[in-house]
């Protein structure tokens, strides 16, 4: 599965024309969530999610369901190890206007959405569309322990990929996943 997302990336990359080496370097390191590099920040573990073969109801297909998660994945992968550009290009045209540039945004996020920089791991479960958006909900474990509910509201852009509209966090409500 997770070959399969990587590959999905890939392919996504190289529609999007990133297929210069940096860009295939900067994907090696946030694929890898297990690397013997001490140096470098280790990315958040994503356990198992849950089944996509449930989304009849939602109106989503399951190659929609992967490219929504790929597009958090990633940025959750790129603040956790400190890389604003590359979160930054997971947002929409419209959010990453309102920031003006990625270190702007990486401010806000810690005021507004500290969790999402201290992710030891995360789980993909339920997903909704609403009108043309999609919202992904997300359990997120921080450093600590604590366990966060976030929905990542996301808006499909004219070129196919999934970008992030917002994104809610808030501390867990009842039993822990």
């Amino acid at each position: 599965m997770k070959i399969l997302s990587v590959l999905a990336l890939m392919v996504l990359m190289t529609a999007n024309g990133a297929t210069d080496a940096r860009a295939e370097d900067k994907l090696a390191k946030l694929a890898d969530p297990l690397t013997a590099d001490s140096t470098r920040t280790v990315a958040p573990r994503e356990i198992a999610s849950a089944p996509t073969g449930l989304l009849a109801a939602t109106g989503l297909s399951e190659l929609e369901v992967e490219g929504i998660r790929i597009a958090i994945r990633g940025q959750i992968r790129a603040l956790a190890a400190r890389d604003a550009d590359t979160a930054f290009t997971h947002l929409t045209p419209l959010v990453q206007d309102y920031y003006a540039d990625p270190e702007a945004f990486v401010r806000g996020i810690a005021l507004s959405a500290w969790p999402v920089l201290a992710v030891q791991d995360f789980i993909f479960i339920d997903i909704e569309r609403e009108a043309t958006d999609a919202i992904q909900h997300v359990v997120l474990t921080d450093k600590g322990g604590r366990k966060w509910d976030a929905a990542f509201k996301l808006e499909r852009q004219p070129d196919g990929r999934w970008a992030i509209k917002n994104c809610l966090v808030e501390p867990t409500k009842g039993p822990s996943v």
